[in-house]
């Protein structure tokens, strides 16, 4: 059983994380904004990577909802990456990412 200690820093860690991300994935929604107007491989990497540091995160925090929705996220940028192009179906997924943030943790 974790100690009353390690239990409060985790607490601590995950309070601060949750009034971060509001920020974060909005911060990828305006990301894949800019892939619309303009592709470019190496932010689609970079955004693809973020998607799935998050889906991981989120689920290491106990925010389930926000996990499945950077997974789902980060899906729609490996196609995009396959086409080379953005598609109409990456903002969808980042939108659902933002609204399962603010579903979680609420917006900032």
């Amino acid at each position: 059983m974790p100690e009353p200690e390690v239990e409060a820093q985790f607490a601590a860690l995950t309070r601060d994380y949750a009034q971060r991300l509001p920020g974060r994935v909005r911060g990828l929604e305006a990301e894949a904004a800019a892939l619309a107007e303009a592709w470019d491989r190496a932010r689609a990497d970079e955004l693809q990577r973020q998607c799935h540091n998050l889906a991981g995160s989120g689920a290491c925090y106990g925010f389930p909802q926000v996990s499945t929705a950077a997974q789902a996220a980060e899906r729609e940028v490996e196609a995009c990456l396959a086409l080379g192009a953005s598609t109409p179906a990456l903002a969808g997924a980042l939108v659902a990412l933002v609204a399962a943030v603010d579903a979680t943790v609420g917006g900032a």
